[in-house]
């Protein structure tokens, strides 16, 4: 038992100390669409209160119907969607910005609709639930889910050689590097859609990667969107592999 301890200890400084492939350079920050303008309330027939936002001809509503909330996709007063919503006491139904980006590489963008959720105490990790859309298949379900850090850490990227973008998907997780006290680190995982959903890339093909909480890191907390656009998180030299 304490040799199989030993080994897996020693693989864990492997991968820390950077001896495997942690990202591919070639990455970038996928193409995204201008954020929509900030939500307003709005009429909307058959919702007790609505906040709107326009995306060229169609607007995106949350609805308080009943004793629940919902998002509603429409184009005039014709509603082409609708799918269930939470909406948080501390962020409010007007919470969300709505882009664009080529989720699934046909060359068309597809919706991204974020909704804020909140923010941490402390370290100050934001929450989103962000929702594809598919413009031309009303008929289709959003694809959501719940991320952290979005636009911050969790992003979207453009890997060499593939259409549509792919997802690095990111929280904030203890850990320890060979010869230094515990520290906080940024860990990502690579996603991609795949028959729909989203995905892991195996971690033969792509290990998920780690940064350190430094000073320096803690510096551009701030500005990794705008960062990100030049060199991703994730492609810093402090950067490592993570089992």
């Amino acid at each position: 038992m304490q040799r199989c301890r030993a080994a897996a200890a020693a693989a864990l400084a492997l991968v820390l100390m950077g001896t495997l492939p942690v990202a591919s350079a070639a990455d970038t920050l996928c193409r995204q669409g201008p954020a929509s303008a900030e939500p307003a309330s709005a009429p909307v027939a058959g919702c007790a209160e609505a906040v709107c936002t326009a995306v060229g001809d169609e607007s995106f509503c949350t609805c308080k119907a009943g004793t629940g909330w919902r998002f509603e996709r429409r184009r005039g007063t014709q509603t082409l969607q609708r799918w269930p919503t939470e909406v948080s006491p501390m962020t409010g139904p007007g919470a969300f910005s709505v882009t664009s980006a080529d989720i699934d590489g046909d060359g068309s963008p597809e919706w991204l609709v974020a909704r804020w959720m909140g923010s941490s105490n402390g370290l100050g990790v934001t929450y989103h639930n962000v929702c594809v859309v598919w413009p031309q298949q009303p008929g289709r379900a959003p694809l959501c889910r719940d991320v952290r850090e979005w636009g911050a850490l969790t992003v979207l990227v453009q890997e060499e050689g593939r259409t549509g973008c792919s997802l690095m998907d990111s929280d904030w997780k203890p850990g320890r590097e060979p010869g230094r006290r515990a520290g906080t680190y940024a860990v990502g995982h690579l996603l991609r859609l795949t028959q729909g959903r989203w995905r892991p890339v195996p971690s033969a093909q792509r290990p998920a990667v780690a940064r350190r909480l430094l000073d320096d890191f803690m510096a551009e907390r701030d500005t990794l969107p705008q960062r990100n656009a030049a060199r991703l998180w994730y492609l810093h030299p402090g950067a490592r592999g993570w089992p």
